[in-house]
């Protein structure tokens, strides 16, 4: 009986491993309608859709890195799904320097701007190679119940698309500029 429990943990392990290996969430294959993106994740499109939450967004003092040379406006222009979204779980996974924050974000509501992700919800991972592992150790399970506005891109990692993303402050200033290039893009489409 003893083996069988220890075979059983095993599998379990091996399939909460598999499904969450990576900081960033590999997507469905694409709906319909729905585009995917080509683009390489470097350059200012990394720098834009970096795997990290906004320290003012999570209470931490400073100036807050969402904006920062209008960076709210260039990751609105750029991002293929902005939604309001709230940290429903808080794990960790592996121990030392393995050790890594599994975070599942539930959308809420309609899109503030673009299309509807593919699900309700969404799986981050964030490592210790990740700026914002400091951010989670030090919250950890005070993140639960967050709600952040998410900046999110799907991009080609070797033939893979991979979804990377940016939690900024769920704050009116955040709102609006998104709404302004929203508003923007469809004048500028017309």
């Amino acid at each position: 009986m003893r083996m069988l429990n220890k075979y059983l943990l095993s599998i379990v392990l091996l399939i909460v491993q598999s499904l969450c290996l990576f900081a960033c969430t590999p997507l469905p294959p694409a709906e319909t309608g729905s585009a995917r993106s080509t683009a390489p994740w470097e350059g200012r499109l990394r720098d834009l859709f970096n795997d990290s939450i906004d320290p003012s967004a999570v209470g931490l003092t400073g100036i807050s890195s969402s904006n920062a040379g209008g960076a709210v406006s260039a990751r609105a222009e750029e991002a293929q799904f902005i939604v309001r979204v709230r940290v429903a779980t808080v794990t960790t996974e592996g121990a030392g320097k393995d050790l890594r924050y599994l975070i599942t974000l539930r959308v809420i509501g309609d899109p503030i701007a673009g299309p509807r992700t593919p699900g309700d919800t969404i799986q981050i991972s964030i490592g210790q190679d990740n700026p914002t592992f400091g951010i989670a150790k030090a919250k950890d399970m005070q993140l639960a119940g967050v709600q952040f506005i998410g900046f999110l891109r799907e991009f080609n990692q070797l033939g893979t698309p991979v979804m990377h993303w940016h939690l900024a402050r769920d704050g009116q200033d955040v709102l609006d500029a998104v709404r302004n290039v929203a508003v923007l893009s469809e004048v500028s489409e017309d």
